[in-house]
């Protein structure tokens, strides 16, 4: 009864009732959407907090032991690996274009920040502990999948292959790209500064991100709705 009552509790936390609202939203064509520069501005303050939260994550560690270094070591390789195989498995599968499919793929590699929440909410409910590092392997994660996405889709594009100066600038982008800079730039931050540095910034990226979530599930549940609709 526990197990059912968990699952019933996370289904209906905030961030996923609202995504639901915005796919109803569009099912009803409502008029209602979250603006391209709020869609942005979530987007940047979601990697900010994942990065930092993952970089003090790591200074409050005990240790690097082994298996702290393991964990990260293989959250990685999986995070950079799986678009690849995506990708593979996307073209064997289905009918969809190498850019749809590259895009796609990456998406596996990927991390859910709302998957991540909802499981760490249900080891909660059942008082079940796990280790506060794996924030940090969680904003490592998101990082080598956009990178290994990037790359499927800039070398399957017909316009950068058998290119070299096209193919070096994309590399340039791929490594200088805007996601990836501000996730691991924001865990060096948060490495640095530390439990001190939370502080300092616990009324901008722990008290207020739930909210921003629930907002940005409903920018992702109103896209989705357009999509079907």
């Amino acid at each position: 009864m526990d197990f059912f009552q968990s699952v019933t509790t996370n289904l209906m936390s905030p961030a996923i009732l609202f995504f639901v609202l915005g796919v109803i939203a569009c099912f009803f064509k409502s008029d209602l959407e979250v603006p391209d520069s709020i869609s942005s501005y979530l987007s940047i303050y979601l990697m900010m907090a994942i990065g930092f939260k993952g970089g003090v994550a790591i200074s409050n560690a005990p240790s690097f032991d082994i298996h702290l270094l393991s964990v990260v070591f293989f959250g990685i390789t999986f995070s950079f690996l799986f678009p690849f195989i995506g990708y593979k498995l996307l073209g064997w599968t289905t009918r969809l274009d190498k850019a749809t499919s590259a895009a796609v793929a990456a998406h596996y590699g990927s991390i859910s920040m709302v998957t991540f929440a909802t499981a760490a909410a249900f080891l909660k409910f059942n008082s079940v502990d796990y280790a506060g590092y794996i924030v940090a392997v969680l904003a490592l994660m998101e990082a080598p999948a956009i990178l290994s996405g990037l790359f499927i889709a800039h070398r399957v594009a017909p316009e950068t292959r058998g290119h070299a100066q096209e193919e070096k600038r994309l590399t340039r982008e791929i490594f200088t790209n805007g996601a990836i800079l501000l996730l691991l730039g924001a865990f060096v931050v948060g490495w640095l500064s530390g439990q001190k540095g939370m502080d300092k910034l616990d009324g901008f990226l722990v008290s207020p991100f739930q909210g921003f979530l629930c907002l940005f599930l409903l920018d992702m549940g109103l896209l989705v709705g357009k999509n079907f609709h």
